[in-house]
């Protein structure tokens, strides 16, 4: 897909195309990428729903457009190194590498951005945007709101600026960003997160913070990784615990502060006036086992990969990894394999 391609399809988005002719260009386009992506359920057809999961099946042909739009327009000048530094060692990232599922790591700010009942919320915030994905689904969302993205990652950032220069960008830490004095001038109508909040510590704290900057009427919406006990995380620890690799382990890494729906319900009933939660179930159709190791070595293996020494060392690692993984994703006729991961959504309304 060309660039010229690229940004006729985010024209057509952006004037109001019928959805069925946009949802045909963007699948031809998408052919061209390669890309195979099927949202079963619309979540914006989908009443609330209280701890009860849906299933999302990515595999045969594209339907949701923005994360194919992103990864074709945007993905190719996504060079910079995401090098951020949090309390308790936050990870080093690679854009390139976390890009590389960049449909499948979008499509749960597009389900969720869906979900939001805020009809025209003035002024929006999106916590750990990154290079501007999820940024991009706000402002097809709610084109007339003003946005701000806010990122830890200075390079990040400066991508980010390059593609959507009408947002205000902040390069700060979520919970400090927090915790910092604001009146209610400088509130938001929507505070948004997708797939960052697991990296910040200490939720008790920073949601109750985050929820006091949400403007009347407004609300707090983000989604986390709800899978730490499944296969792929489980044998992470489990690896990092055997004969071969303790002794490069002296304390295991934190890999995410997440929670079960039951602490967010507990932490946020009690300051909001309707709160939704619901998990959704992505299965992820990846390139056999080695697509999952790519998928993690954007994510979930960062902290346990800096933590080694050296590249070869994180080869051994990796392999070793790999190897664990086999008997738990059986390959397809078509040679593929099937990876589930589970989300948890919440929205919080004010």
């Amino acid at each position: 897909m060309s660039m010229h391609l690229g940004k006729l399809v985010i024209f057509l988005a952006r004037t109001a195309v019928q959805p069925r002719a946009l949802r045909r260009a963007v699948s031809d386009a998408a052919r061209g990428l390669g890309q195979r992506m099927r949202c079963i359920d619309n979540p914006r057809d989908a009443a609330p729903i209280r701890f009860s999961p849906q299933k999302n099946l990515i595999g045969a042909a594209p339907d949701l457009f923005l994360p194919l739009l992103f990864s074709a327009v945007l993905q190719p000048s996504l060079a910079a190194r995401r090098e951020t530094a949090q309390c308790h060692a936050m990870p080093t990232w690679n854009s390139d590498q976390y890009l590389k599922f960049a449909a499948e790591r979008t499509q749960p700010a597009v389900d969720l951005a869906a979900r939001i009942a805020l009809a025209s919320p003035a002024r929006v915030v999106d916590l750990g945007c990154g290079p501007g994905n999820s940024t991009a689904v706000l402002a097809h969302r709610w084109p007339q709101a003003a946005l701000t993205g806010l990122d830890n990652s200075a390079a990040m950032l400066a991508t980010a600026r390059k593609e959507m220069a009408s947002v205000a960008w902040i390069e700060s830490d979520i919970a400090a960003w927090s915790a910092a004095p604001h009146d209610a001038a400088n509130r938001f109508d929507l505070i948004f997160s997708n797939a960052a909040l697991q990296w910040v510590p200490g939720h008790a704290r920073v949601l109750p913070a985050l929820f006091a900057r949400v403007a009347a009427g407004g609300a707090l919406a983000f989604q986390v990784p709800a899978n730490f006990d499944a296969p792929p995380h489980r044998l992470m620890r489990e690896l990092a615990t055997s004969a071969p690799w303790r002794s490069h382990f002296p304390t295991l890494p934190r890999e995410w502060h997440a929670h079960a729906a039951e602490f967010y319900y507990d932490t946020l009933a009690p300051l909001a006036s309707r709160l939704d939660l619901w998990c959704t179930d992505y299965v992820h159709v990846l390139e056999g086992v080695d697509g999952i190791v790519e998928w993690y070595r954007g994510t979930g293996l960062r902290p346990w990969l800096d933590a080694l020494p050296d590249e070869p060392t994180r080869t051994r690692f990796l392999a070793a990894y790999r190897a664990r993984l086999v008997p738990y994703f059986p390959t397809r006729v078509d040679g593929r394999v099937l990876f589930p991961f589970r989300r948890l959504f919440v929205v919080a309304y004010r």
